[in-house]
């Protein structure tokens, strides 16, 4: 499918993933800010179905930008790269806005998130973001969805007050920061990755 797409439709696919990617946790945030805090906005007719709906988007654009990058459509120009980054980091900086800035999220949040910047300001062939990303930093950025993902399953599967499922997504993150700065090691420790 990769030979069949011209650069206008790839990058075409990367502007609507880029676009789920900040949308949806816009989206989900009103959701939460509408129903779960007590200094969200003020209540109208219609609020909880309207904040449902939102979660529902969210959790839909989410799933949608999925398959986009399973597709592997958008290339490796600016806009493929800003919604790879985006994909990730765009979740778990509205957890961290949702849950706090507490000691097990914030680390491994704020290194993936860093890392994505630095890989948007000095660009290379094989880092995260790149469509030909080396394995490490795949694997980095698979943990890393599966990590956004997980909080989205919470709900509709009865993990809201799961020990196992919370403990689970904190090793999910950590592994992916690991896997996401192992790039930054000294190639000699690198390996093969």
């Amino acid at each position: 499918m990769n030979t069949r797409m011209t650069p206008p439709m790839k990058t075409g696919f990367a502007l609507m993933r880029l676009a789920l990617c900040l949308t949806g946790p816009v989206a989900i945030w009103l959701s939460w800010r509408w129903t779960g805090s007590a200094g969200g906005l003020a209540p109208f007719d219609g609020f909880l179905t309207a904040a449902r709906g939102l979660a529902g988007f969210g959790a839909t654009a989410f799933v949608i930008a999925c398959v986009i990058a399973l597709m592997r459509i958008s290339g490796d120009g600016l806009a493929a790269r800003l919604a790879r980054a985006a994909h990730a980091s765009a979740w778990l900086v509205l957890y961290l806005l949702i849950i706090g800035p507490t000691a097990y999220l914030i680390a491994p949040v704020s290194a993936i998130v860093a890392t994505h910047g630095h890989d948007l300001l000095r660009p290379s062939t094989g880092d995260a973001l790149s469509a030909s990303a080396r394995p490490m930093a795949l694997i980095g950025q698979a943990l890393a969805l599966m990590a956004s993902a997980l909080p989205l399953l919470a709900a509709p599967l009865g993990w809201i007050s799961s020990d196992i499922a919370l403990y689970a997504w904190i090793s999910l993150l950590w592994l992916a920061a690991a896997f996401t700065l192992h790039r930054f090691l000294p190639r000699s420790m690198q390996g093969q990755g």
